[in-house]
């Protein structure tokens, strides 16, 4: 039960990007060995991403360098440097970009797919800003049930992506959706069980643009 409730949240990003027992007790107040038979348990449990993350480290020491899935190349020389600090540095950027990198650019491909929809079908929303994993909209509220569903279609379509670059995900993906009048009141919508569609406050909306 402790360890379904922690690997639901952000402490299976520290354990991926590399985070090691010592810090990980100083988080939460465990002893180092609590700590290491957490991340212990957590491999054990999901030996998938444990082998991902060996695939990945032998992959950047030998090519210094990690390559998007839409071709970005970051170049990581100090994955060979003596210090092993300075090389465990390198190693966690490496996977870090992997991740977030990717992620990163499917925003920002489903934000020029959204904004040239928007323009198409000559509609007042418009894309405004894409921030690491999450694409932005200033959504007219006439529009809003239109654009939440495309704007999801766009951010998980996977079919494209393959054309694109090749890429066969075996998982779908998903995204969830806040809305609000500015970026500091955003109201997290409740998900139905329909991809795509979410349970929007009527206050939110004005009848559906013809």
């Amino acid at each position: 039960k402790e360890l379904r409730g922690f690997s639901k949240n952000a402490v299976s990003f520290g354990i991926v990007y590399g985070r090691h027992a010592a810090a990980l007790a100083l988080d939460f107040g465990w002893s180092i060995k609590k700590a290491q038979q957490f991340i212990d348990r957590y491999f054990a449990k999901y030996w998938g991403v444990l082998e991902y993350l060996e695939v990945r480290k032998e992959y950047i020491k030998k090519f210094c360098e990690v390559v998007s899935k839409f071709g970005r190349h970051r170049r990581l020389p100090e994955a060979l440097h003596e210090e092993e600090s300075k090389q465990a540095a390198a190693i966690r950027e490496g996977i870090n970009t992997d991740i977030q990198g990717d992620a990163s650019d499917l925003s920002w491909i489903a934000a020029w797919r959204m904004e040239r929809w928007l323009r198409e079908n000559n509609m007042k929303s418009k894309v405004i800003v894409v921030v690491h994993d999450a694409v932005y909209v200033d959504a007219h509220r006439s529009e809003m049930k239109l654009v939440i569903p495309k704007l999801h279609f766009f951010m998980t379509d996977r079919t494209f992506l393959e054309a694109y670059t090749g890429w066969k995900m075996k998982i779908e993906l998903d995204t969830d959706c806040s809305v609000g009048r500015n970026l500091g009141e955003m109201t997290e919508l409740e998900h139905t069980k329909t991809p795509g569609k979410f349970v929007l406050p009527e206050k939110f909306t004005l009848p559906t643009a013809a």
